[in-house]
């Protein structure tokens, strides 16, 4: 009886840990919008649609400490570094020039995954945006 109690408990868990498959077929992720969730959003632009369904990706994490200037400590928040296709824009603010009908994905890194992929100086981790190919 003890061994059918854990058996049933292990497949509860198993349950609950499965991701979700949206009806677009793609699985939801905490750090990835994609098809219907962008469709859903109503938005024209990337910034648009992360700050409504993504807040906490556009907040610069922690501080880093500057060299000490005029005998003072200095420090500067660690901004989110936004990604289009490979080339990097800038800050956040970058995203409201992106158009929403050309996004594909947008995916979120967190500094240790950003400086990975990109090198050093993502200590505020990074947005990346994906576009759809040009129809030709």
């Amino acid at each position: 009886m003890l061994a059918i109690r854990a058996l049933l408990i292990i497949v509860a868990v198993a349950a609950a840990c499965t991701p979700r498959r949206p009806p677009d077929g793609s699985f939801a992720s905490r750090d990835i919008l994609q098809g219907v969730q962008l469709e859903d959003a109503r938005a024209t632009n990337a910034y648009e649609v992360v700050e409504r369904l993504r807040p906490r990706w556009m907040r610069p994490r922690g501080t880093t400490q500057l060299p000490p200037q005029d005998g003072g400590l200095q420090f500067r928040e660690n901004q989110v570094q936004v990604y289009l296709d490979d080339q990097r824009l800038g800050g956040i603010e970058t995203l409201r020039g992106v158009e929403i009908a050309a996004v594909k994905y947008i995916q979120h890194y967190s500094e240790a995954q950003a400086s990975a992929r990109w090198g050093f100086n993502h200590a505020g981790g990074a947005i990346y945006v994906s576009t759809r190919p040009l129809e030709r």
